[in-house]
């Protein structure tokens, strides 16, 4: 993980703005301004919008070079925005009435069992009544897009990404490189059926099919 400090520097102009305007209108749809948890929150640009609208968001990330960069924007907005370094894999406190986990922030985890584990702790500090909204890529995209390769300019920075064959089931490996330093990180994926066994303490409210995923919302029973 030694480039992503040079990845947190770009991240912010990678970003997939459809999906971002996606999760807002799902935000606004199922929710009103409260408190939110964006778990895997990168450099919070969600988070930002969010707060910004009056909502009173907390980000948590695992990257300590995504977080330094959320601040950062965060301070020259005058955003007013929580951010606290963590591991969703180990149980956190709090109460919330949103939780946030955007972008595949689910792909990420090695196994079924870390997911479960996540949404465990999920559950644990979404408030009665709480809604949960996450996104989940196909496994058929996943598949497909082994040997990918592509090439952007953002300012000064030359942003290569390439996609490989990982060693476990329905995975690939993300190996992106940025000013001579490289980042990489195995995305993993499952069947539907298996991400519908993680529902049962919610009602779902709404699943969006889109080309390579599923957007989810649910609402803590």
């Amino acid at each position: 993980m030694s480039g992503y400090r040079h990845l947190a520097e770009v991240y912010e102009h990678l970003a997939d703005d459809v999906l971002h305007a996606l999760y807002k209108q799902l935000i606004h749809r199922h929710s009103k301004p409260c408190t939110v948890l964006e778990v895997g929150c990168g450099t919070a640009a969600l988070s930002r919008d969010l707060a910004r609208e009056g909502y009173r968001v907390s980000g948590m990330d695992v990257s300590l070079e995504m977080l330094n960069m959320a601040g950062y924007y965060a301070g020259m907005e005058q955003v007013d925005l929580t951010l606290f370094h963590h591991d969703a894999r180990q149980p956190f406190d709090g109460q919330y009435d949103l939780v946030l986990m955007p972008v595949d922030v689910v792909n990420h985890f090695a196994s079924f069992q870390e997911i479960e584990t996540v949404f465990k702790h999920v559950h644990h500090v979404l408030s009665p009544q709480g809604t949960l909204i996450f996104d989940y890529l196909h496994i058929e995209y996943m598949t497909a897009l082994i040997g990918h390769e592509e090439t952007v300019q953002v300012g000064d920075h030359v942003v290569h990404w390439r996609v490989e064959a990982a060693d476990i089931p329905a995975a690939h490996r993300h190996v992106v490189t940025c000013d001579g330093a490289t980042a990489s990180h195995i995305s993993r994926s499952y069947i539907e059926a298996r991400w519908a066994s993680l529902y049962a303490p919610y009602e779902v409210l709404e699943t969006v099919h889109l080309e390579h995923r599923n957007m989810v919302v649910l609402r803590k029973r």
